[in-house]
């Protein structure tokens, strides 16, 4: 699932969430590298392209063997660099991931109910405008994934069934 830079950071996103919830507090921030995953990324991994984005698979799969710093260690400059990978202090190492195959409202249940999950999205193009209040999708889903969201929370015990998303539009 191919998606653009800037939505790779929803992975860091994600583990910097779970590492939240590891320790059940918010004073227990990280902020992880979004930089090195640019920068060292292409070197890991064909699927990790730098600025020209990447895969959700692939990124998990950096963090789960490579490890990532922290930001103030390895700051975000917005272009791709020269990897520093061996030069800066690993902060974090995940221990695995799972990837949901077929793509259903009950497995993402599951997993969210564990913590934030990333997910790759097909973007239609008012979603590019959206400022805010919800989005009601009708019709079938799309197959082309051009965009990372990170799901945080939900709740079906409404009148309208919801989750909600962070995302890099709007």
């Amino acid at each position: 699932i191919g998606v653009a830079t800037s939505e790779l950071s929803q992975v860091v996103a994600a583990t910097e969430a779970a590492y939240i919830l590891k320790y059940k507090s918010s004073k227990n921030y990280r902020k992880l590298s979004k930089q090195q995953m640019v920068d060292c990324g292409p070197s890991f991994s064909e699927y990790l392209r730098g600025c020209n984005g990447g895969v959700l698979e692939a990124a998990y799969s950096y963090l789960h063997q490579k490890g990532i710093s922290e930001a103030e260690d390895y700051p975000y400059i917005g272009v791709k660099g020269k990897c520093k990978e061996g030069s800066v202090r690993q902060f974090l190492k995940i221990r695995g991931y799972n990837i949901l195959r077929e793509i259903n409202k009950d497995g993402i249940l599951t997993m969210l109910a564990k913590q934030p999950v990333s997910m790759a999205i097909q973007v239609v193009p008012y979603m590019k405008l959206y400022s805010g209040g919800i989005i009601d999708i009708k019709g079938p889903c799309g197959f082309f994934y051009n965009h990372a969201i990170m799901a945080m929370r939900y709740s079906l015990d409404t009148e309208f069934p919801y989750f909600i998303l962070k995302n890099t539009f709007g």
